[in-house]
């Protein structure tokens, strides 16, 4: 099991990813160089369906902060 350090920066780009605080910014512009960041320090992830996930997510209203 891979171990992870939470008191990195990059724990803190990827959280940042799900703030819904900024979803509403994320709408107009997709931060991809956060989730690029992400994606390359959590490779298990699944890059194009979590992009598809975030661009749902972001899109609705009532998700937002």
């Amino acid at each position: 099991m891979r171990q992870y350090n939470f008191n990195s920066k990059i724990t803190w780009v990827a959280a940042s990813l799900f703030f819904p605080e900024h979803f509403g910014g994320y709408c107009g512009k997709f931060s991809d160089d956060k989730f690029e960041t992400t994606c390359l320090a959590y490779p298990e992830l699944e890059k194009s369906r979590l992009k598809t996930e975030l661009f749902v997510i972001y899109a609705r209203n009532d998700c937002r902060g």
